[in-house]
């Protein structure tokens, strides 16, 4: 987290505000939830990214960044939302004006919300964990099945 926090000194004003309340907003989930854990990842190209954990499977409904050039922005993970916090879909999209994919990003300001909805938006959108299933269900493999439609090389059926 403070190597997140030491940016900020040389981030432009206007980015300030949205990327203070992100790692805030980070801080205080990891510190107040036994389960979750943060990371402050750098780049190559200049960007630094603040990742939220689910610590029993080291997943993230989210990645939050700071450009280089300190723009902020917010990757969301879809997969991880079906499986962790599929309550949450809908509300995301309604905040973000569009689908989660899998690395949706929303950067500062192209939202459809209002500009003090984009400026809480991590907190907006997962408000903490409540919505967070603090387990997860066991994952099922799906089953193997043979359709009898598998030849060999030379066409033949498999005996």
């Amino acid at each position: 987290m403070q190597p997140f926090r030491d940016l900020l000194s040389d981030t432009p004003e206007q980015y300030r505000p949205t990327l203070t309340l992100m790692a805030d907003w980070t801080e205080e989930l990891a510190s107040t939830n036994h389960n979750i854990t943060a990371a402050t990842y750098f780049g190559l190209a200049g960007d630094v990214s603040l990742l939220p954990r689910l610590k029993d499977e080291n997943v993230g409904l989210v990645t939050l960044w700071r450009y280089n050039g300190g723009k902020p922005a917010i990757s969301f993970w879809r997969s991880v939302f079906e499986w962790r916090a599929p309550h949450s879909i809908a509300r995301t999209e309604r905040l973000i004006g569009k689908p989660i994919g899998q690395g949706t990003t929303t950067k500062s300001g192209d939202t459809r919300t209002s500009h003090r909805d984009r400026e809480c938006l991590p907190v907006r959108i997962l408000g903490g964990t409540a919505d967070v299933q603090q387990k997860a269900p066991p994952r099922r493999a799906a089953p193997l099945r043979y359709s009898g439609a598998h030849r060999r090389n030379d066409g033949s059926p498999f005996a």
